[in-house]
């Protein structure tokens, strides 16, 4: 006999304890997508982030230049509306001279023509320079029920942004009673 007891190999391999070069390929190539995918989602949601505050700009230089006008607090009787009709009266050039919502119809500042500025003539910051405003005030009679005809202005401002997009707010005005 021998001194050492022959012990029997395993005939099957024994389990592995590291990875081929192709199961690390595949789990590389699935990281990789995987990083991708979340990355391209933070882009979109940035990018939608960014459209609303854009967005949410206009909308604010159109409310705030809309209050300006409201603000004037007068809206004369169309039977007492200058001679020269909706629009500036005859040397109120800037907006600061403008007594009346009808004089504020055809202006416009921004992009090419003057810069955005509040009602006291300070330019607004520079991320609101991307943007222009004009308004439109068109005197008309609108049915209101229970009231019936009345008359005033309908007041129209609209921002228009360095591509073109644009955000309107529109309100009537009545006249005041006599």
């Amino acid at each position: 006999m021998p001194d050492h007891p022959h012990i029997p190999r395993p005939t099957h391999r024994r389990s592995r304890r590291a990875f081929t070069l192709l199961e690390t390929l595949i789990a590389s190539a699935i990281l990789t997508f995987s990083v991708a995918a979340i990355a391209q989602s933070i882009v979109v949601g940035q990018a939608q982030t960014y459209e609303a505050l854009h967005a949410q700009r206009a909308v604010f230089l159109a409310e705030a230049l809309l209050e300006e006008i409201l603000a004037v607090g007068s809206n004369k009787p169309t039977s007492f509306l200058s001679l020269y009709g909706i629009g500036p009266d005859l040397g109120e050039i800037t907006r600061d001279l403008f007594n009346n919502i009808d004089d504020f119809h055809g202006l416009t500042d921004g992009v090419g023509l003057a810069t955005v500025t509040d009602a006291l003539g300070i330019d607004y910051p520079d991320v609101f320079q991307l943007f222009s405003r004009a308004v439109s005030v068109v005197s008309e009679t609108v049915t209101v029920p229970g009231l019936g005809a009345v008359a005033g202005h309908t007041l129209t401002v609209t921002v228009t942004d360095e591509r073109g997009r644009q955000w309107h707010i529109t309100r009537f005005v009545p006249e005041p009673l006599e």
